[in-house]
């Protein structure tokens, strides 16, 4: 390795850059003047990147005994989220800022290098790979955390001084689109990996976003399986899954559009849990509930517009307090029982 080191500074004249030329060689070079490494297969990376997670994992249990040895267990969980962020800088801090390899590329004999380049990535983008990697990451599930709890403060709740800036009519906008939006990068994520399985380029995110690759230290003995099954699949699962989606979008329209025009009552559920069909019987209601997947009786309807039986969705939010199909905060003094539909 040393010596694929000295010749990239020869190459490149930059120290510890190493210069990879992946073009087939003509039968009149001379095979000592320029190096030639495969890309790395999908295989070996998944492989690499299953190790790196056992690894940190093995950290963050060591840095999470030291938080409750020292603060206690109750301490330790509220910080648990921090703990993980002081242990992957950790990781990655003394591997792929300094230039290393981490214990995955080195169980599988992987090295980083700059596509565009072909070179070894230099401290600049070693850092924005570790800032990629890890501090946005955790600044994102902070800040979801943070903006869900507040969302779902009740009304009149004493809220926090940097909460106070989102009125109750912001509030309702959050918490109605903040589910949406973690809809919108879970899909992401699945079409990212997707196209890894396709072309087997950059697993991970961070590494897309910084066009950092892998190559083998090693010429291939034999040939790597491919994962394009796995690519299609996950395709078929987003547009089973987009087409759900638009069959419920419909299908509400259709509801609101029946309501608006039918002349009904709405009625406001008191706080109690006494069940409002002792007082007469409604009228049928058609359409099927999403919970219990039969014709929906004593219609429910939720502060999103979603509509489901009285007692599917009294249920419901004696476990979670919220919408079964939005996941928008609901409380049951705003279920709003639904006549002559």
């Amino acid at each position: 390795m040393e010596e694929a080191i000295q010749a990239g500074n020869r190459s490149t004249g930059r120290p510890g850059e190493l210069s990879v030329n992946l073009q087939p060689q003509p039968a009149n070079r001379n095979p000592q003047s320029e190096l030639f490494f495969p890309f790395a297969p999908q295989p070996d990376i998944v492989r690499a990147s299953q190790k790196d997670e056992y690894y940190k994992k093995l950290l963050y249990d060591k840095y999470f005994d030291l938080v409750r040895y020292y603060l206690g267990p109750r301490e330790a969980l509220t910080v648990q989220d921090e703990t993980k962020l002081a242990s992957d800088l950790s990781y990655y801090g003394l591997t792929t800022l300094v230039g290393r390899q981490t214990l995955g590329e080195e169980y599988c004999d992987l090295m980083q290098i700059q596509a565009s380049r072909m070179t070894a990535p230099i401290v600049f983008e070693r850092l924005l790979l570790l800032f990629w990697q890890v501090i946005i990451p955790y600044s994102i599930n902070k800040a979801a955390h943070q903006l869900t709890k507040a969302t779902r403060q009740p009304t009149g709740h004493t809220v926090q001084a940097r909460w106070r800036f989102l009125t109750e009519e912001r509030r309702r906008t959050l918490a109605r689109w903040l589910p949406r939006v973690k809809d919108l990068v879970d899909i992401m994520q699945r079409i990212h990996l997707a196209l890894f399985y396709f072309s087997g380029f950059f697993y991970s995110v961070s590494k897309r976003l910084t066009n950092v690759r892998y190559i083998l230290e090693h010429k291939l003995d034999e040939r790597r399986p491919r994962y394009h099954i796995l690519g299609g699949l996950i395709i078929i699962q987003l547009a089973v899954s987009m087409l759900i989606f638009l069959k419920e979008h419909l299908a509400l329209r259709r509801e609101l559009q029946q309501l608006k025009s039918g002349a009904g009552d709405d009625a406001r559920i008191d706080s109690d849990e006494s069940n409002p069909a002792a007082e007469g019987e409604w009228g049928p209601s058609t359409g099927p509930c999403s919970l219990c997947l039969s014709t929906r009786k004593n219609p429910t309807a939720t502060a999103c517009g979603h509509l489901f039986c009285w007692t599917c969705i009294t249920e419901w939010c004696n476990n979670k307090l919220e919408c079964p199909l939005c996941r928008t905060p609901q409380k049951k003094t705003d279920l709003v029982v639904v006549y002559n539909i």
